[in-house]
């Protein structure tokens, strides 16, 4: 147990007693290592920034029992990275024994989360319709830096719907900490109003009475896209009162929002006036000075002037001079700013042109010489011929069918009086009044008969118009539709005061008799195709009246191109050729004053479009009391007539 050199001495003897000796040198000596244990791991962790105290070791021998253990090595607990420590025991035989223990130094874990930054505000208002392009947001780590790539935003916004949109962004670290939400919002509103184009002109000029068609407007939104169907339209235009008027167009979009008004200014011109003067005679050769007049009725602006003979513009000032070759049927024409035009006829007669009652029959038949087989017997009343019904008619047309029934029988027979028409030029610039005026006269001359002394204008457009306007608008037919009879409607629209029974001279006459006092006719066209033209309703209605006198007859010519006529004739020749006129107003052999009516309806009645012509001839007796400055007349040429 005693380390140490020891010597054992061996001694014998043999039986001679003879000694013998041997040495033995023992040395006792200890080369066992110590044994060291490690108090704790061999391999230890520690997070940085933390101090580190180490478990230590302890040592034991088998011959020194403990010892020590000496450690060497240092650990950085401020630097990440693996060390050694080293534990050495040494005996006091000078075994050594050696253990070590790896100590790793780790980062400290990683609990904090990063930080998102909004880019931008945290509210942000966008126009609905517009684009919207997010400002998006930052992200930082304390460990892992800049991780705005990892942003996660969640949500999204629609610009096309109005409405608040919330958006988000997420994102996490390696460890994975997860930053705290951040969030956007988005309110997507329309504050854009709507806007309003007008189509066509904002400002506009129309004539009185003119049909109006609004072009209208349209409308859009940055939003709602076209909402032309939503625009409301104030349209308080009047076309038959002149004014300027202001329609108005306003629409609103989806959410209320309200266009800016938009306005169209529309005047409804009223038309010029135009005085042309009264009738004039001049003897052929000598000129003849014409003064017209005209003014623009709203004041919108100037007016010019143009005297024109048929299509012919004689002169474009308010006067003119010439000397007419022939008797002439002018026109006066007043134009104004906005082209509205108003117009005035005057005849011009060539005093050699006209006729005197004394180149045809002397002496005026009576009454009663129209009586008998010429009014009554129905072989006397001949319709106007079915080859000429249909189609165009010329001057020469009209003549022909008048000079043949003034042929066909000993009471027609005029001795061989023809009707000769004027030229085709001359009767196309012929009112319908004027063509009355003129076929009526023909026969009143060639019968001996006082010519009529011509158009009163107040007859012709009240009652005779406004009659034939009625019969056509309710598309009825008789003397009394109006609940007036033709005596009543010649008092009350013309202010013709004549002798009555019951007071044979009233205050005021200023005619000396009504005589038959109207006669109507109506001349329809019907078609299984396009509503036809009924032509020269005027010349039919007068042949009516003279040569197919039954009162009120009606007859019918159809042929083979699906066309079919109807002539009702409420007329007498009786009022054609009138007698006994008091002859006590106006020129000398001239007696009496007429006025035509002419007005046309369309309608489809039994599966024909009808073409309907109604014509009225008013007339009256008139004496000395009745104003004839205004009185129109046509020209009869003698060698024409008798």
């Amino acid at each position: 147990d005693v380390l140490g050199t020891y010597i054992l001495t061996y001694t014998t003897s043999d039986a001679a007693g003879n000694d013998a000796i041997a040495e033995r040198t023992v040395e006792v000596v200890d080369t066992t290592d110590p044994v060291i244990t490690l108090n704790g791991a061999n391999a230890v962790s520690v997070v940085a920034g933390i101090a580190y105290e180490d478990a230590g070791a302890t040592a034991t021998d088998n011959y020194y029992g403990d010892i020590d253990v000496v450690v060497t090595g240092t650990v950085d607990t401020d630097t990440v990275g693996t060390y050694t420590l080293m534990y050495t025991a040494e005996d006091g035989s000078n075994n050594v024994a050696i253990e070590t223990r790896t100590v790793t130094v780790t980062e400290a874990p990683d609990t904090t989360a990063p930080v998102i930054t909004l880019l931008g505000n945290a509210s942000v208002t966008v126009e609905a319709g517009t684009g919207y392009s997010d400002a998006g947001a930052t992200a930082l780590d304390d460990k892992d830096g800049n991780i705005t790539s990892a942003i996660v935003v969640g949500g999204a916004v629609n610009v096309n719907v109005p409405a608040t949109y919330v958006l988000t962004y997420n994102v996490q670290d390696a460890a994975p900490n997860a930053a705290v939400e951040v969030t956007r919002t988005v309110i997507v509103s329309d504050t854009i109003a709507p806007t309003i184009t007008l189509r066509g002109n904002a400002a506009l000029v129309i004539q009185k009475d003119a049909s109006y068609s609004d072009a209208g407007a349209t409308a859009s939104d940055s939003l709602d896209g076209d909402i032309t169907v939503n625009i409301s339209v104030d349209n308080p235009v009047n076309t038959g009162s002149p004014a300027t008027y202001t329609v108005t167009y306003t629409v609103s979009d989806a959410v209320g929002n309200p266009a800016t008004a938009v306005t169209r200014s529309v005047r409804v011109n009223a038309p010029p006036t135009a005085n042309a003067g009264i009738d004039v005679s001049v003897e052929t050769g000598n000129s003849v000075d014409l003064v017209g007049s005209g003014s623009d009725t709203d004041g919108a602006g100037t007016v010019s002037y143009q005297w024109k003979r048929g299509d012919e513009v004689l002169a474009t000032s308010a006067s003119y001079s010439y000397t007419p070759e022939k008797s002439d049927f002018l026109t006066f024409v007043v134009t104004d700013s906005d082209g509205a035009t108003a117009i005035d006829t005057i005849v011009v007669t060539a005093t050699e042109a006209v006729i005197a009652s004394a180149a045809c029959r002397s002496t005026p038949t009576t009454e009663n010489a129209f009586t008998g087989t010429f009014i009554n017997l129905e072989r006397l009343d001949r319709p106007w011929p079915a080859a000429l019904n249909n189609v165009p008619l010329t001057v020469d047309n009209i003549a022909t069918v008048f000079n043949d029934t003034r042929a066909s029988t000993d009471s027609f027979d005029l001795q061989g009086k023809k009707l000769v028409m004027p030229t085709q030029a001359v009767w196309d610039g012929y009112s319908n009044s004027q063509k009355a005026l003129f076929l009526i006269n023909s026969e009143r001359c060639a019968r001996g008969i006082l010519p009529y002394e011509g158009i009163s204008p107040i007859v012709e457009s009240t009652p005779a118009q406004y009659y034939a306007d009625h019969l056509s608008s309710n598309n009825v037919f008789g003397h009394n539709e109006d609940g007036n009879s033709p005596w009543e409607r010649l008092a009350i629209f013309a202010n013709v005061v004549a002798p009555t029974q019951a007071i044979p001279n009233p205050v005021g006459q200023n005619a000396d008799f009504f005589g038959r006092a109207e006669n109507l006719a109506e001349n329809s066209l019907g078609s299984t195709g396009a509503h036809p033209t009924v032509h020269e309703p005027v010349a039919k209605a007068i042949y009516a009246w003279m040569y197919n006198d039954r009162e009120s007859t009606m007859y019918t010519i159809a042929d083979d191109s699906g066309l079919e006529s109807i002539h009702y004739s409420y007329g007498h020749r009786k009022f054609i050729l009138e007698t006994g006129l008091v002859e006590n107003s106006g020129e000398a052999d001239k007696e009496g004053l007429i006025g035509i009516g002419v007005s046309t309806v369309q309608v489809v009645e039994s599966g024909f479009n009808w073409t309907k012509v109604y014509t009225v001839m008013n007339g009256f007796d008139p004496n000395g009391n009745w104003p004839m400055g205004n009185i129109q007349t046509v020209e009869l040429l003698e060698s024409n007539q008798c």
